[in-house]
């Protein structure tokens, strides 16, 4: 973890998933943490933040509003801005996932994970490629509708942005991709797929029954789209990258008796 020691506050932007290690960091460090949130943020990712003695603040209604606000707050306050999915520490970070994977499994030849700003994806795929593993493992990528900007912009061939972000897995909220991680993942990339908010949510209820781990439909997209795409993964060993368990219960009820009655 790198920052500037004349910053005064660091000033971080969603997603949870990478504002959780660094409020944690953060603390350890002794150095301030405010977390830029969006309005669609619940109470119970805010507390999680604020219980790791981060400083929280709600911006905007979708995180690329609460990004444009973070990152001008942090040049006018003078402060080390981290960008969750372009910084490229962040990336080469993420990427070692694939590296404690192949401690552990030996062979692979299909890696699945979801997509948000790309981020996460990118960073494995980049890792993938500097151990010339390429064309050994199959990388597949997973949206939910109303959060698929990199599948969109895959069908246009060219980066567009969403108009607005209308699945309930907000952790994969980006309206927009950047061009790096576009360009990345569109070349590096074997198949993209994209699933319903309903189909993430009894995929959620089914990990949560047979694996008794409670995740988020941000991740469990990933599972949804290994079910509905089976023939491409037979016969294969295949990671799914599940991260992300920043749920409530009441908020995993309330999806349920939306989605499946």
């Amino acid at each position: 973890f790198f920052f500037n020691d004349t910053a005064t506050t660091e000033i971080y932007t969603l997603s949870l998933h990478d504002a959780l290690p660094i409020s944690i960091i953060s603390k350890k460090l002794s150095i301030p943490c405010l977390i830029v949130l969006p309005e669609s943020t619940s109470k119970h990712r805010i507390n999680i933040l604020e219980n790791l003695g981060a400083e929280t603040k709600i911006k905007g209604r979708t995180w690329d509003e609460s990004n444009v606000y973070a990152s001008q707050l942090a040049a006018k306050l003078d402060s080390l801005y981290i960008h969750p999915f372009s910084d490229p520490l962040v990336l080469q970070g993420q990427g070692t996932i694939i590296l404690e994977v192949l401690k552990e499994v030996s062979e692979i030849d299909s890696v699945i994970a979801s997509i948000g700003g790309g981020g996460l994806l990118t960073g494995i795929s980049l890792a993938i490629d500097a151990m010339g593993l390429r064309e050994n493992i199959s990388i597949y990528g997973v949206e939910t509708i109303g959060a698929e900007c990199f599948n969109k912009s895959l069908a246009k061939g060219t980066l567009i942005e969403l108009e607005d972000i209308t699945s309930i897995a907000t952790s994969l909220g980006a309206k927009k991709m950047n061009k790096f991680n576009f360009t990345t993942l569109r070349r590096m990339i074997t198949k993209s797929y994209t699933v319903t908010d309903k189909d993430s949510v009894s995929a959620l209820i089914d990990f949560l029954n047979y694996e008794k781990v409670m995740i988020e439909p941000a991740a469990s997209c990933i599972i949804a789209a290994l079910l509905q795409n089976k023939g491409e993964f037979t016969a294969k060993t295949i990671v799914l990258i599940i991260c992300g368990s920043n749920v409530s219960f009441e908020e995993v009820e309330k999806w349920k008796y939306q989605f499946l009655g």
